[in-house]
């Protein structure tokens, strides 16, 4: 079983800054005058206010921007604001690395991206939680591939598959879970044991 090229990125949903991003949206189509706005029209009301937000000094509107952006396939614009907040906020640190592994928005640059990537996969903050899971994979991903790592190597690609699994639980990577029932299942790398139970918790 051949899995190199196949792997993909881990998407983190970043659920509550889209819920929030909806709420502005319908907040400003609830205005008196607004409720005829065209989505063209709404997007960038939604821009204007993320904007005015940053200039503001809110640093939770740059993440924001940036996913704004990001969900409008503006991906240089996106990599923009992730770049510009990648100090301050796990979140774009997070989104930035995917987009210089990928290429997206601009040049890729693997090694930094994995550096990013490396940097929340081992942080204990707890503004990290929700994408640590996420970058773990990414980063075995990058060891299984061969990119951004020097060179590459199965075995930190398991270990860091089975940090992102966490031993089975429900809230950790679903697709790194996936990946070593896949992974155990190769000749190479067989282990039946351990493919019935990764394939048994995915």
């Amino acid at each position: 079983m051949d899995m190199k090229g196949t792997l993909s990125a881990e998407k983190v949903p970043f659920t509550k800054e889209k819920s929030i991003l909806n709420d502005i949206a319908q907040e400003t189509k609830d205005k008196p005058g607004y409720g005829n706005l065209t989505e063209e029209e709404l997007m960038e009301k939604v821009e204007t206010i993320l904007l005015e937000r940053i200039k503001n000094g809110d640093k939770k509107a740059y993440f924001q921007l940036g996913l704004f952006y990001y969900e409008q396939d503006m991906f240089e614009k996106a990599r923009t604001y992730f770049e510009r907040s990648k100090d301050f906020d796990y979140q774009s640190l997070y989104m930035l690395s995917c987009m210089l592994y990928d290429g997206i928005g601009g040049e890729a640059d693997e090694k930094c991206a994995i550096e990013y990537l490396k940097k929340i996969a081992h942080s204990d903050s707890r503004q990290t939680q929700h994408i640590k899971r996420a970058a773990q994979f990414n980063v075995g991903r990058a060891f299984f591939e061969g990119y951004g790592v020097g060179r590459q190597s199965d075995e930190e690609a398991e270990r860091y598959w089975l940090m992102a699994a966490d031993d089975g639980n429900p809230k950790a990577s679903i697709l790194a879970q996936t990946i070593l029932g896949m992974y155990y299942s190769r000749s190479d790398t067989q282990d039946l044991k351990k493919a019935f139970f990764w394939h048994s918790e995915a």
